[in-house]
């Protein structure tokens, strides 16, 4: 699937690129080989050349230059970095005089000039070369799930390439990132109603012609049911653990087209369309989901973990099938197309 957009951003190239030697922060200094590149104050660190996802972002704001050891494989120099929300001090070696030079004229340049930091740069891989992954995350999913996610992700692609939907809804976030270019690809983080939303408002961008073409989007599921994302082979659930490997995959997995409906629902008195991705239900099952969903939003605090949301769904299934009523024969019609 090949994205096209309009108003494409011309790339910026990194102000320093190359291999740096990264100090593990462990008991044994050992140094992790990683390919570096500047742009502006941000620092990204990919495990390899050809990576498609940062392993880490390093805010430099404000950073200070420490001179290190010289030997005669590597020279060695440490970073103090006050407004980098992981660590506090990175040591780096590098294999050149000519290397060392570079990288000191950079960064020691930050502090003289003023610089996009990483809080409010633009985010994402500037290299044209790179997958620019944003990352569409409903901080509500999951038990809440989806706040200490924001944070992890972030790491990876920087504070403007990931948004809370719950703030503005995915409509605000296709919009800010509609001229990032031909390799941008989304990942909505949430469950079934996170993606039916976000292809939803998708559909609202593009009919105003903000983005054209196909749009690639995956799904790391924080849902309770998560059909979607089984049926895309996406994953049951995210549970926790190291974020990076599914960026990863997000970002160089194959593409495929999904079908998708406009179910039209009619009634005495009024109308309303509905963009379809996954199923559309009446009566029963639907008036347990209404329940469930009017719960969550006037109580989230009960909704901590799949495993309660699943109890909540059994508990409302019970009580409507034993006291509900269900007609939806009379007074409306269902045109699907």
């Amino acid at each position: 699937m090949e994205n096209s957009r309009s108003g494409e951003s011309k790339a910026q190239q990194p102000d320093v690129k190359g291999w740096l030697l990264k100090q593990k922060h462990s008991m044994v200094k050992t140094m992790d080989k990683r390919w570096a590149e500047l742009y502006g104050a941000e620092l990204r660190l990919f495990d390899s050349k050809e990576a498609a996802v940062p392993n880490r972002l390093v805010d430099l704001t404000d950073a200070t230059w420490i001179p290190g050891i010289q030997t005669a494989m590597q020279t060695s120099f440490s970073l103090e970095t006050p407004k980098d929300p992981t660590d506090k001090r990175y040591t780096f070696a590098v294999t050149s005089g000519e290397d060392l030079q570079q990288w000191q004229g950079a960064i020691e340049g930050l502090r003289r000039v003023a610089t996009t930091s990483r809080a409010g740069g633009k985010g994402g891989p500037k290299d044209t070369n790179r997958i620019n992954l944003v990352a569409l995350v409903n901080g509500k999913s999951g038990g809440k799930q989806g706040e200490e996610l924001i944070k992890k992700i972030r790491k990876h692609v920087g504070d403007a390439n990931v948004l809370d939907i719950v703030k503005g809804g995915p409509q605000a976030a296709f919009k800010a990132h509609a001229a990032d270019g031909p390799n941008t690809r989304f990942i909505v983080c949430g469950g079934d109603g996170t993606v039916g939303w976000a292809l939803q408002d998708l559909e609202k961008v593009r009919k105003e012609g903000l983005l054209l073409g196909e749009v690639a989007i995956a799904v790391l599921p924080l849902g309770t049911g998560n059909d979607m994302a089984r049926t895309l082979m996406c994953g049951g659930g995210y549970s926790g653990g190291n974020i990076l490997p599914l960026l990863k995959k997000a970002a160089v997995a194959d593409t495929q087209v999904l079908d998708r409906w406009k179910a039209n629902i009619e009634w005495d008195g009024g109308s309303k369309e509905v963009l379809m991705c996954n199923y559309f239900s009446l009566g029963y099952d639907a008036e347990v989901t209404r329940r469930f969903h009017v719960k969550r939003e006037t109580s989230p605090h009960l909704f901590t973990n799949r495993v309660v949301n699943k109890a909540w769904y059994a508990g409302y299934g019970v009580k409507s099938f034993l006291g509900g009523s269900w007609d939806v024969a009379g007074g409306g019609a269902l045109v699907v197309g």
